[in-house]
């Protein structure tokens, strides 16, 4: 999925496993639906 590599490079290594517990995966997927809107 490129927009995952894309949010990779937002984020720092310190938040990626966050975004790895449940709530770290909603927001992954509303920054990946703001980003599919442009």
């Amino acid at each position: 999925c490129g927009n995952w590599e894309i949010v990779r490079k937002m984020v720092p290594d310190c938040t990626w496993e966050y975004l790895h517990t449940d709530r770290g995966k909603d927001a992954v997927e509303r920054i990946r639906r703001a980003q599919g809107r442009h």
